[in-house]
């Protein structure tokens, strides 16, 4: 066979064609600055990988936690672990795969907090590392190193690798698919094998498994599949997902009898209006769009802004044009990748689905930041991703200096926040570790917790205890509490509904004005109160009472004008006849108003034996005490107590200020 030697270098008068874009750049070719840099980095990849990887070990070993976080929800995986090691109950709620994982470490060591978070800790530094791997020689050297040293030593990623929360064993998940799906997908000319295909699939369903967030990742991957024209790698992504979904799906309803989808639960609750008041009904289409703005100003120019350091950690306010700009950059960072680089591309399909899925289900009074987080760290490569290539263009060329300048503002702005945080750790890292466990507690939580033990050892077992964050209770009580996170509320038709022989007529009271008479005509009556309407609402006039409750009366007809009579009602409290119609017309117009019965607070109580519940002054705002608190479970009692005002009695207290109560409930 004949050959014919070609030389390696093409000749310098016929330089490659410009439609040849790996063909590399004529000698005499002038390098930018951002040229520079890449050379510089891609010299020193292996410094700058040890680099980020030993401020990953660091910081997060500097930022530990051995408490649990005040917010609920790590404790209640541990909870969920806990039942499925010892009842083999399957955890439904949110993703059942963390649980999972956590429950032979409980089985074989108990609550063991240090160690359960150790785990978090190996997650993190192993997602760090495959973040590397995945663009390493796929992206410009500058933004990988540019964005891995920054998330490197990031206090708000770093704070989930000493946390029982999902996110950084989801990052980790995350990290070591997109290692294969940049392989398998984004590589030129790459003929993926069905092995491949096994893996990818399996770690899509892993994640799926562990955040229903997560199911935006099989729809970023199709996506990218599409706009790529990969027709056939659709059919095979999908169908590999499907050999580990069916089969899940399968022994769960066989060994659990759990019917449901994954998503179903939570996914309906998160549709409505309000999450703790399923009566205001769901959102439509518009208010689908209102929540998505909200969303977006609340995550984009708040909570991202605060993750590089430029927005200080107690700032609430959204600054709408932040907003804007972000949307931005993000869209010119897709629109610059989109033919240039596909790994970038695929990684801003990845992010907005996940972004966008985000900003739909979620109420906008969630407003916390850990549930951004998984994204952060691609948010803050596409937003040096549109820096990059757009000071690469021949007209901004000039302006290149912009990029490592910005690079060095976050870098200060984003250490400064870190080291801020490692400070006040380290000291309450020494009292926890010293012994004091609660150290670091605000005196609102103390209270909670040391009641919490109290309750634990001096109420009988045959009982249960009420409270709000039963999770915590749990964590350091050692025994299952009861949990009120909200009050629940019953829609009209329920409390309307009557029977043919029922002549009984429904009036409208205003208790407020009722329990301020001295002669208190709400006692007398209190056996027809039948509801409680709450809210911020006018009462037979216009003036706006933002803790209104107005009592439901159902009584006959006799005995309505008997107490309409009433030396303590006649003229001195309000009325409406027509309740409701007046109910019905507040919820048409949209009010904010709920609808209790006293009768179903109670019966709830009764039915599970709760027999005491823990009042506690947990604060409203965490970082200071105003006075106000979170009033659920005050809520709750207050209304019961409406209609039986000797159901109720204080038996312990801990802690003068923000202190925390122990009530007794009449259970007969």
């Amino acid at each position: 066979m004949n050959s014919k030697k070609v030389p390696n270098n093409p000749a310098p008068n016929r330089p490659p064609s410009a439609k040849d874009k790996s063909a590399p750049k004529p000698a005499f070719a002038k390098k930018d600055l951002l040229d520079h840099l890449d050379s510089f980095f891609s010299k020193r990849m292996r410094f700058f990988f040890w680099l980020g990887v030993s401020f990953t070990v660091l910081f997060t070993l500097l930022l530990f936690e051995v408490k649990v976080g005040t917010g609920g929800d790590d404790s209640a995986y541990i909870l969920r672990s806990f039942d499925f090691i010892k009842s083999f109950e399957y955890p439904s709620y949110q993703g059942p795969l963390y649980p999972i994982l956590l429950s032979p470490f409980i089985g074989l060591f108990g609550i063991n907090l240090p160690l359960l978070k150790f785990i978090s800790t190996i997650s993190i530094i192993i997602a760090a590392i495959y973040f590397y791997k995945a663009f390493r020689n796929r992206i410009p050297a500058t933004l990988l190193v540019l964005t891995f040293v920054i998330i490197s030593y990031n206090y708000y990623l770093l704070y989930f690798g000493s946390q029982t929360y999902s996110e950084a064993f989801f990052l980790m998940l995350q990290a070591i698919f997109l290692y294969y799906a940049f392989r398998v997908f984004a590589t030129e000319g790459y003929n993926p094998s069905n092995k491949d295909y096994i893996i990818t699939g399996g770690l899509l369903f892993l994640m799926c498994l562990t955040k229903n967030v997560a199911y935006a990742s099989l729809g970023a991957l199709i996506g990218y599949l599409i706009i790529t024209a990969r027709w056939k790698n659709i059919l095979y992504s999908i169908v590999s997902f499907l050999i580990f979904m069916i089969p899940w799906e399968i022994l769960k309803r066989v060994i659990w009898d759990a019917n449901e989808i994954q998503f179903s639960k939570q996914g309906s609750m998160l549709m409505y209006k309000d999450f703790y008041n399923p009566s205001m009904g769901k959102e439509d289409f518009w208010g689908m769009l209102q929540r998505i703005l909200d969303n977006s100003n609340l995550y984009l120019s708040k909570h991202f802004y605060k993750f590089i350091g430029l927005r200080s950690d107690a700032a609430t306010d959204i600054l709408p044009f932040l907003t804007v700009i972000t949307i931005a950059v993000f869209l010119l960072a897709l629109y610059l990748v989109f033919k240039r680089n596909k790994v970038l591309l695929f990684t801003a399909i990845y992010t907005a689905s996940l972004l966008f899925i985000t900003f739909v289900s979620l109420q906008k009074h969630w407003d916390q930041w850990r549930m951004i987080i998984i994204c952060f760290p691609f948010m803050l490569l596409l937003f040096f991703t549109a820096l990059y290539y757009f000071f690469k263009s021949e007209q901004f060329k000039s302006l290149q200096l912009l990029v490592p300048l910005f690079a060095i503002i976050i870098f200060i702005s984003s250490f400064k926040t870190t080291s801020d945080y490692v400070k006040v750790q380290r000291q309450v890292l020494s009292r926890n570790l010293d012994g004091n466990l609660l150290y670091g507690f605000t005196p609102d939580w103390q209270n909670y917790i040391l009641m919490s033990q109290w309750s634990a050892k001096n109420v009988p077992p045959d009982f249960m205890i009420a409270c709000r964050k039963p999770e915590i209770s749990f964590i350091y009580g050692e025994r299952k509490f009861y949990g009120i996170p909200k009050v629940p509320v019953t829609d009209i038709d329920s409390i309307f509904k009557k029977t043919p022989k029922d002549t009984a007529v429904y009036s409208l009271f205003h208790i407020k004005t009722m329990a301020q008479s001295e002669q208190r005509p709400d006692l007398k009556y209190r056996q027809y109160l039948q509801g409680i309407v709450s809210g911020e609402f006018a009462f037979t006039d216009t003036i706006v009472d933002d803790s209104n409750f107005i009592g439901i009366y159902k009584l006959p007809a006799a005995k309505l004008n008997e107490m309409r009579n009433d030396p303590g009602i006649k003229g001195l409290v309000k009325e409406e006849p027509d309740a409701e119609a007046w109910i019905r017309n507040k919820l048409k117009a949209g009010a904010d108003i709920s609808i209790v019965q006293p009768d179903h607070l109670y019966d709830l109580l009764k039915k599970s034996k709760v027999k005491y519940a823990i009042l506690a002054s947990l604060r409203l705002n965490p970082n200071e005490n105003t006075g106000n608190i979170i009033t659920t479970l005050h809520r709750y009692l207050f209304f019961v107590q409406l209609k039986y005002p000797d159901a109720f009695k204080e038996v312990q207290k801990i802690g003068e200020e923000e202190p925390s109560s122990l009530i007794e409930i009449k259970l007969e």
